[in-house]
């Protein structure tokens, strides 16, 4: 079984076509199909996905209704494909001390605490890891040295 944590900036991906695009939609198709994958995201990433839509729509780069198209799609598969994870205080409180270590936005440092401690549950129940999702180099970069694997889409063209 895969388990992947999706950032916003890999998810986006899925609903508008980027690089990586076609690498994400692989992954995801997989579990339309019943497979074992696991496609993770925090709450958060349903706010900040659905605003990466929008602005595709106010550069002119989708058309309204596409947008709209776009947006049900993103609800549809946060309530049906992927798992959506709550931030609690422990999520809160890593993320504020991971923003001492790395040089992160607040909710970049959200999502890495999040797959940290998703992460985290997964070893100590020895099941396996999962896989960072994120389009952004440097959050890569610092889950790399927080021990998880990565995976940038724009490497997958």
């Amino acid at each position: 079984m895969n388990r992947y944590y999706f950032d916003s900036s890999g998810l986006v991906k899925l609903y508008v076509t980027e690089p990586g695009s076609q690498w994400i939609n692989t992954i995801l198709s997989y579990t339309t199909y019943g497979s074992l994958d696991t496609i993770l995201m925090a709450k958060i990433g349903l706010v900040e996905t659905a605003a990466a839509i929008s602005k595709h729509e106010r550069m002119k780069k989708i058309a309204l209704a596409q947008r709209d198209l776009l947006y049900q799609k993103l609800l549809y598969d946060t309530r049906n494909r992927l798992t959506m994870i709550a931030e609690s205080d422990i999520i809160i409180l890593l993320a504020a001390s991971l923003t001492q270590r790395h040089s992160l936005r607040g909710y970049d440092a959200v999502h890495l605490a999040t797959a940290l401690e998703i992460n985290r549950g997964f070893i100590v129940n020895r099941l396996s890891p999962l896989t960072f999702v994120s389009a952004d180099d440097k959050l890569c970069q610092s889950a790399i040295v927080e021990g998880l694997a990565t995976e940038n889409p724009n490497n997958h063209p």
